[in-house]
């Protein structure tokens, strides 16, 4: 199975689709939901996003059985290129199998956030991971995953949430 997520245009003539990514060897019965669920766990959500809101004008559509989904008819590289020819044979957009969406990602293939700092208060932390015996930036990370679940504790999500970060934290550290 494979899903399609399009950008939407909408104009005085109708609405325009145009392919951006081609999910491939998606499990059978796999919700649009799931799908979006994990484009936005591998940090992808900001690829598709308009005025900063995540998949803001975009969609995620199932392929229907002879093709594309219904409504999509060409991929961004081939609206670059108009000259490629009949839709049969213009290029497919940029394509990821569910396998690789899925995985776990290393920290060295996460995103990357610059803090600027006062000398203070980069040696303020630095300090404090020191006796924590971690590097500044697992000290930071830490602060966030605390940070993050006092929020969901205060916002009334449940305290499993809370102790099942906690383990996933715990098991990081411990590999």
């Amino acid at each position: 199975m494979r899903y399609v997520v399009a950008r939407v245009v909408v104009s005085p003539t109708g609405h325009q689709r145009t392919a951006r990514l081609l999910v491939s060897d998606v499990p059978e019965r796999t919700s649009p939901e799931a799908v979006l669920e994990a484009l936005t766990a591998a940090g992808l959500a900001g690829e598709f996003s308009e005025a900063g809101v995540p998949f803001g004008n975009h969609e995620i559509k199932a392929d229907g059985r002879r093709g594309w989904p219904y409504g999509i008819t060409h991929s961004a590289e081939a609206e670059a290129a108009p000259w490629a020819g009949p839709p049969a044979k213009r290029p497919e957009p940029a394509a990821i199998t569910w396998a690789d969406l899925t995985r776990e990602r290393t920290r060295g293939e996460g995103r990357r956030v610059t803090l600027r700092l006062t000398d203070a208060e980069h040696a303020r932390y630095s300090l404090a991971a020191g006796r924590a015996a971690v590097s500044l930036q697992e000290w930071f990370v830490r602060a966030a995953d605390r940070l993050a679940e006092y929020e969901a504790l205060t916002r009334g999500e449940s305290r499993q949430y809370a102790q099942a970060r906690a383990a996933e934290r715990n098991a990081e550290a411990a590999s």
